[in-house]
């Protein structure tokens, strides 16, 4: 029994994912290192080591679920992890940045799988929309800046076309004025649009013209998003894009629906990526971040924005896979988000389903383990 408890812990420590968020002061944090981690805003970051304030551990998620995805609340000013603890995998962790304190809010699946699911944090309502098994949900997170004691559930909304048939088996989602972009639905420069007000989803796909001559528009691939935000006031306008090779970063503009290509990051590694009002910021498969200044107002000094390492003093336990929080490891891949997890001594059920799913995933990698034991 020891040695399947030690391989079920490493199938688990093989997922584990750190993630990165802001706060509505745009102060950036880090989840999921050694220790969680406050910077503060932007100004701070060109130390070496940055300065970092320590975060409670108390409540924390163990950061160890295969799809943990994190969202900023900016009403509420707080995080929503999903995903984060492979014991209460359907369960979302809330960090609240004005309390600096963790809680777990109960959800049921509802036919939804936590484990692959597809999320997206709508700004405006406080709801989440998630693809899973070809069905598009919805969750509605109220304005909670704290568990409420009770438990919610995800809603069936519809089952999009282009999710049927599993013709296209990994969108991307990215958000901006209150719409869903789903991208990698086939064409280059393309998105299906879901209408969050009206629960609609647009007949005709989006064509996203890039602003260069001759520039070539966004790829139909798979990748990374983060909605670019501005005041309470004010609805996002952009979403940023970094595809899985890191060739380049889109920002899709979806009043003008148009794209600008700017430098993709330094390491391709990308696991998720972050965006305030000025900042895009990366978080690699080894847990290191990058930023890069983004201008809203003045697209060509946009050209000139070079990505830059913040000097973390952190360690990542366990390495991060090549999947990203907002890339399941099966089923569709997400967009925007972060990952945390909580972990415990598995029970008989789940050590079945975690060596199963572990020896499908993995296979010959761990032909050595095999022999171990």
């Amino acid at each position: 029994m020891l040695s399947l408890l030690v391989l079920a812990g490493v199938f688990a420590s093989a997922a584990a994912k750190p993630c990165v968020g802001f706060d509505a002061n745009w102060g950036l944090y880090v989840f999921g290192r050694d220790h969680d981690v406050s910077l503060g805003p932007v100004g701070g970051w060109s130390a070496n080591p940055v300065g970092t304030s320590t975060l409670t551990r108390t409540g924390r998620p163990p950061f160890d679920g295969p799809n943990t995805q994190c969202f900023f609340s900016q009403y509420q000013n707080s995080l929503y992890v999903l995903n984060a603890d492979t014991t209460q995998p359907s369960n979302i962790h809330i960090f609240s940045f004005d309390a600096q304190a963790w809680s777990t809010q109960k959800v049921s699946a509802d036919g939804t799988d936590p484990n692959s699911l597809l999320a997206i944090l709508d700004r405006n309502t406080n709801v989440f929309f998630a693809l899973s098994n070809s069905q598009l949900y919805s969750l509605d997170m109220a304005s909670l800046t704290q568990s409420d004691g009770g438990t919610r559930g995800w809603q069936f909304v519809q089952a999009p076309a282009f999710a049927q048939n599993n013709a296209y088996p990994k969108p991307v989602m990215a958000l901006a004025e209150n719409h869903i972009h789903f991208l990698n639905v086939g064409k280059p420069a393309t998105a299906d649009i879901f209408v969050i007000h009206f629960s609609y989803m647009q007949p005709e796909q989006q064509v996203f013209a890039p602003i260069e001559d001759g520039g070539a528009g966004a790829p139909s691939t798979t990748g990374h998003t983060a909605s670019i935000f501005k005041g309470v006031d004010a609805v996002q306008t952009k979403f940023a894009f970094v595809p899985d090779d890191g060739a380049a970063t889109w920002v899709f503009d979806v009043i003008s629906n148009t794209t600008q290509t700017l430098k993709g990051p330094t390491d391709k590694s990308t696991l998720m990526i972050a965006a305030s009002q000025r900042e895009i910021v990366q978080m690699t498969t080894s847990g290191d971040v990058y930023w890069m200044p983004y201008n809203p107002e003045d697209a060509q000094a946009n050209y000139g924005a070079n990505w830059s390492r913040i000097a973390l003093n952190l360690t990542t336990p366990t390495p991060a896979t090549g999947n990203s929080s907002s890339q399941p490891s099966s089923g569709p891949t997400s967009s925007g988000a972060a990952t945390t997890t909580t972990t415990g001594a598995p029970s008989g059920s789940r050590l079945s389903a975690v060596l199963h799913s572990g020896v499908a995933a993995l296979g010959l990698s761990l032909t050595g383990l095999w022999i171990l034991f």
